[in-house]
């Protein structure tokens, strides 16, 4: 290499976003204001909702032999009036005894007990038979309920020689209307 010759190739500063998307000026400069559709925006609901969410360990309920459909908890959880709730975790726990069965277990909502049930799907798996001290948990998440909302357990059918003790959990944010 010769005195006075470059070292290497002549070094180009990268292209931002602005010059990406086009919005600097002619002349190379940065705007002053950016429009509302580049400006940056971060989804702050999921963080607003856990921060105020409230966990509760909403009670028991035994699940009878031979029922299926809806079962309330021994003490219902309905959504009052004035109130709308988001559920970030609605999760059951089944404790079954050995010859139990539980068939297509999972949370669900009734939104109007006069006109019948409004299940959010089958969350949970058919169960067989089981071994003694076996457990089923099924869970929904982030949803929302209106005032007179209540939430339960569905089962298709249940075999037990006795009853089949429930637990649930619940993890809510209460939004006065």
């Amino acid at each position: 290499m010769l005195p006075g010759e470059p070292s290497g190739p002549i070094q180009v500063a990268p292209a931002g976003l602005l010059g990406f998307l086009q919005l600097k000026s002619p002349a190379g400069r940065n705007p002053t204001v950016l429009f509302d559709s580049v400006q940056p925006t971060i989804d702050l609901f999921n963080f607003w909702m856990q921060s105020r969410v409230i966990d509760d360990t909403v009670n028991t309920q035994n699940l009878v032999a031979g029922s299926g459909g809806f079962t309330a908890w021994s003490t219902p959880i309905i959504v009052p009036q004035g109130e709308t709730w988001f559920i970030t975790n609605y999760s059951i726990l089944a404790t079954l005894a050995a010859g139990d069965t539980v068939t297509q277990m999972r949370p669900i909502v009734r939104y109007n007990p006069l006109v019948g049930v409004t299940p959010f799907g089958r969350l949970g798996t058919d169960v067989a038979t089981s071994n003694a001290a076996s457990r089923i948990i099924v869970a929904a998440e982030n949803f929302w309920l209106p005032p007179g909302a209540e939430l339960g357990i569905f089962t298709t059918s249940t075999v037990s020689a006795g009853n089949i003790a429930c637990l649930g959990y619940l993890h809510k944010t209460i939004l006065k209307t």
